[in-house]
């Protein structure tokens, strides 16, 4: 295990409340079999044990260059947990962010952690996807089609609106409702982006996701669900045919998203 010494930025917990916790801070161990350790990126709960914990993602290794960079577009731990927050209090269904900050240690680096409430016996739709009768596929995925709209009505860009970030319960009954998670990608707006160049860069992501899973038939209904008329969604499928997905491809509208997201709430004020 390794330790992590936490400057706790913002919170919306009784923060001594929370084991580990410092005047200002926190201090967690990593464990040695976390949820995810891949680039980077290492996520796990805290505390190890018990019935609400968090699940803390560490962006870790964070060089010079990259530091920089967020003294201008922002920090993507406080963007994350500031953008939750709103679209919890939109009424989207997604994960209950707890706490944001940085700090420094051997292991990782210069740091950002993102902390949000454990949501308990689920699994990724992606996951439990080929479990379900097609109609209940089709339900929760037009359930998904349903809060992206409502998230771009509210100004976010998610960035990543896969099957795989987003959960529903693992247990044998039918799942009933969904929860979006990891939205590190996302870029927030002053205005509603539906019919933006954002909003069309979801829905095609989301699309080639879902296809993976279900008829095109099937596609189309959920995209109806998220509000497009039969002429939208011929260009969605569109898009989605020309669209050729690589790393350059992704950066480029990754950066494009940011600096748009930057301009628009500065012009704003």
């Amino acid at each position: 295990m390794s330790s992590l010494r936490i400057r706790v930025r913002e919170s919306r917990l009784d923060l001594p409340s929370v084991p580990g916790a410092l005047p200002g801070g926190l201090v967690v161990e990593v464990p040695a079999d976390p949820i995810k350790d891949d680039r980077g990126t290492v996520v796990f709960p805290w505390p190890p044990q018990g019935e609400r914990r968090l699940i803390l993602k560490v962006y870790g290794r964070m060089g010079m260059l990259n530091w920089l960079r967020k003294q201008v577009v922002g920090y993507r731990a406080c963007r994350e947990f500031r953008t939750l927050a709103m679209l919890r209090a939109a009424s989207v269904e997604c994960c209950e962010p707890l706490l944001w900050g940085t700090g420094r240690s051997r292991e990782r680096g210069l740091f950002e952690v993102l902390a949000t409430r454990e949501i308990r016996g689920t699994v990724t739709l992606a996951e439990r996807a080929p479990s379900l009768a097609p109609s209940e596929r089709t339900e929760l995925v037009g359930q998904v089609f349903e809060q992206l709209a409502r998230m771009h009505r509210a100004g976010v860009y998610h960035g990543a609106p896969y099957l795989t970030n987003v959960l529903v319960s693992s247990g044998r009954e039918t799942p009933r409702g969904i929860a979006l998670l990891d939205l590190e990608k996302s870029v927030r707006f002053p205005r509603d982006i539906r019919g933006s160049r954002m909003a069309s860069f979801d829905l095609v992501n989301l699309v080639n996701s879902t296809l993976t899973r279900m008829s095109r038939g099937n596609a189309r209904a959920a995209l109806a669900r998220y509000g497009l008329d039969d002429a939208a969604v011929e260009r969605v499928f569109a898009a989605v045919r020309a669209y050729r997905s690589s790393k350059f491809q992704r950066y480029r509208r990754r950066a494009e998203f940011l600096a748009r997201g930057v301009v628009s709430r500065a012009w704003r004020r």
